[in-house]
C-alpha cells in the first residue's frame, strides 16, 4: 500500500528485472523516459553481471574460475556480506547459493550445479582480489538488490518527489506512506512508515516458495528459518537495509535483536507467534 500526501503528476515506470518487480513513481510535470531507460539499462548490465540463474555470466566464470578481480560494485557488495557473515556467525553466507540450488531454488544447470557448500571463511579477499577455497561458489542474494535499488536512487536523484518499490525493497523522497504487508494474508497491513529520504527493506518467506522450503536459509543448517515470520528495517542505505532484513530474519531472535541494536538499522521482527519487536529510534507505526 502506498499513498502519497499531496495532489501530483505521478509517472509510473515498472519492469520485471532481478527476480522479481520493479515500481518507479516520480512526481514530476516533466517527462522522464529519459531516466527510466537509464534504470532499465543499468539493470540489465547488473543482472547479466551479478545474476547466478545465468551461465556464462562474469559471476559464473568467476566461480569456475576460483575468483578473480572485483569490481567497485562487486567489491562494495561483497565487503557488506562478508560483515554480515561475521556479525551472524556465518548463519548468513555469501556463499548460501549452493544449498538453494540444492533444494530446488533455481536451476541445477546454472553457477552452483557442481560446486560443494563451504562457508564464508572459504573467500578470501585482498583489496580486490578475491580467491575462492574449497570449491564454494558466491553469489550477491541478500545484498544485491538493495545495493541496485542504491543505484536506482543515485540515478533518480534529480527528482524532489519519487518513490521506488524493488520488490519489498523501498525508498521514498518527499512523504510517502507505505504499509506493513502481514507475512501470513497480504491483504492486511500491520503497520505503517511514512518514507521522507530514506530506505525501507522486509524480509519473509511467504512470497518465495520451493517445494517445502522458502529461499531464507540459515547457511549453518542448510534449511528454511521458521521462527520468524517478517523483519522491516529501515536504514539510510538499500543495501543495509536489504542485508540487515535478511540476516535479522536468519538469525535467533536473541542475535537478531542484537543486530537491530546497531546504530544503521532500525525496525521491527515478528516472530513465528505474532510477537513484534521493535527498535528504539523505529518510526514505523504498528497497529
Amino acid at each position: 500500500m502506498f499513498n502519497h500526501s499531496s495532489n501530483s503528476n505521478v509517472q509510473v515506470f515498472e519492469l520485471d528485472t532481478l527476480g522479481t518487480r520493479l515500481q518507479i513513481r516520480i512526481d514530476s510535470l516533466h517527462t522522464c523516459e529519459g531516466v527510466f531507460s537509464e534504470v532499465k539499462s543499468m539493470l540489465f548490465d547488473f543482472d547479466q553481471k551479478y545474476s547466478r540463474f545465468i551461465p556464462g555470466n562474469w559471476l559464473d566464470e568467476f566461480n569456475r574460475n576460483g575468483g578473480g578481480l572485483l569490481d567497485e560494485d562487486g567489491h562494495k557488495m561483497l565487503e557488506f556480506a562478508l560483515e554480515l557473515a561475521q556479525r551472524t556467525d556465518g548463519i548468513f553466507d555469501p556463499v548460501i547459493g549452493a544449498r538453494l540450488t540444492q533444494l530446488g531454488y533455481g536451476s541445477r544447470e546454472t553457477v552452483m550445479y557442481s560446486r560443494k557448500q563451504g562457508n564464508y571463511r572459504d573467500i578470501h579477499l585482498s583489496e580486490s582480489m578475491v580467491e575462492l577455497r574449497n570449491g564454494v561458489c558466491l553469489e550477491f542474494g541478500g545484498v544485491g538488490k538493495g545495493y541496485a535499488l542504491d543505484k536506482i536512487v543515485t540515478i533518480l536523484q534529480k527528482f524532489d518527489r519519487f518513490l521506488v518499490d524493488f520488490g519489498g525493497d523501498i525508498y521514498g523522497k518527499w512523504w510517502w506512506e507505505v504499509g506493513l504487508e502481514d507475512p501470513e494474508d497480504f491483504s492486511k497491513i500491520i503497520g505503517k512508515i511514512t518514507l521522507h529520504d530514506g530506505f525501507f527493506c522486509s524480509s519473509a518467506g511467504s512470497r518465495r516458495r520451493f517445494g517445502n522450503s522458502h529461499h531464507l536459509l540459515n547457511a549453518l543448517t542448510g534449511n528454511s528459518t521458521h521462527h520468524t515470520l517478517a523483519t522491516f528495517v529501515e536504514s539510510q542505505s538499500g543495501m543495509y537495509a536489504d542485508g540487515f532484513a535478511t540476516a535479522c530474519f536468519v538469525t535467533p531472535l536473541e542475535l537478531s535483536l542484537e543486530l537491530f541494536c546497531l546504530p544503521k538499522i532500525e525496525g521491527v521482527l515478528l516472530t513465528e507467534n505474532r510477537t513484534m519487536y521493535q527498535s528504539d529510534q523505529s518510526k514505523i507505526e504498528l497497529f
